[in-house]
């Protein structure tokens, strides 16, 4: 039975590398993984939580099933109805559970206690994944709902003011300024740029706070 180096010495230089450069990968891969299964197991034992139950897959190794039924749902609605309905039909109806996303293992949760730890009383202890900073960059731009730690507390300081329970309760001034910008969506099918939509919208929402006389803006 030919030796390991034997096998390595008869393959050309580009094969050898390849394998190298692919194992590399492979063990990097392992080690991320490790070290990210190691970290969660402490903040558990950390926080009492009890273990998250899985979503049943059809295919338990990247979790294609429901990526598939996604993108199908995308094109012909009812993706959100989807979603709700996944926390009744894992083990008979949970607030909180885990699935596979392309692979990687993510958590879902509708429960009230772990959204307010999110966003607020453990805030500092989460950060925003880099597949959802690249998907909302393009939309949001450079923002609150994009950054994390300090830039996030500066974007966060400056909309405070408008989520005054005075403001929030004003829903006949903000309905007019939402119809403004749908009115300018076009009706055809043709591309827009909902970025420069929501800028807008901001700033006419924002007259809330900073009113001016008419005609000076």
């Amino acid at each position: 039975m030919p030796s390991l180096a034997t096998f390595f010495q008869a393959r050309s230089t580009t094969l050898v590398t390849l394998l190298l450069l692919g194992g590399s990968y492979l063990v990097y891969i392992l080690l991320q993984h490790t070290i990210k299964l190691i970290r969660r197991s402490q903040m558990s034992r950390a926080n009492g939580c009890k273990p998250v139950p899985s979503y049943p897959h059809k295919d338990p190794i990247f979790g294609l099933d429901l990526f598939f039924e996604g993108f199908k749902l995308l094109k012909t609605g009812g993706f959100l109805n989807r979603v709700q309905e996944r926390y009744a039909f894992v083990n008979g109806g949970v607030h909180t559970y885990s699935q596979l996303l392309l692979g990687e293992r993510c958590i879902q949760t509708i429960e009230p206690l772990n959204i307010q730890a999110i966003l607020a009383t453990k805030f500092k202890d989460f950060s925003l994944p880099r597949r959802r900073k690249n998907a909302f960059q393009g939309m949001f731009g450079h923002g609150i709902f994009t950054t994390d730690g300090k830039e996030w507390e500066e974007s966060r300081a400056l909309l405070r003011p408008s989520f005054s329970r005075s403001l929030v309760g004003d829903l006949k001034t903000f309905e007019s300024h939402i119809s403004k910008m749908i009115a300018r969506i076009p009706r055809d099918g043709s591309t827009v740029d909902l970025q420069e939509l929501f800028f807008m919208l901001t700033l006419d929402s924002g007259k809330l706070l900073f009113p001016y006389p008419e005609g000076t803006g």
